[in-house]
């Protein structure tokens, strides 16, 4: 179970990766890790979209946006294990919206209207370890 600091140090060492690539960030990534329920169900979730011929990406497309809408803020169905004083949140983009850069430019204030007076931590994932890659999106930490 991770709490409020070793989050902190974790993304901290994602971010160092963003800016410079040569920095491994993969110890960082694996000590986020969800219990084995949550792993069990994530699974089961994938599966059953795959029987039902969809992707994840196109059920979060077709879930989450509205045509116009550019993003979506929501609870992870599929936390982390974390501190109970720690909120999981996704924000994901809409690519027909938004573009990853002009995404990732509105985090800060995004941050700022939807947890107002709480401390949030947030990082998108490198390219390699993204599970889902033609959706951007980014994991937001809330500490209540």
């Amino acid at each position: 179970m991770t709490d409020w600091n070793q989050l902190k140090t974790i993304v901290d060492s994602i971010a160092k990766h963003s800016l410079n690539p040569h920095v491994s960030s993969l110890n960082a990534i694996y000590q986020l890790q969800r219990t084995l329920q949550v792993t069990a169900s994530y699974h089961k979730h994938k599966i059953e979209l795959a029987k039902r011929g969809i992707t994840v990406e196109q059920h979060i497309r077709d879930t989450y946006f509205s045509r116009h809408q550019s993003v979506v803020v929501c609870k992870n169905s599929y936390p982390y294990h974390l501190k109970p004083s720690i909120e999981h949140w996704l924000v994901w983009c809409n690519p027909n919206v938004l573009t990853e850069a002009e995404f990732l430019k509105s985090i800060p204030t995004l941050m700022k209207s939807y947890f107002q007076n709480c401390k949030t931590l947030w990082f998108q994932n490198p390219p390699e370890w993204r599970s889902v890659k033609s959706v951007p999106h980014v994991h937001v930490f809330v500490l209540k």
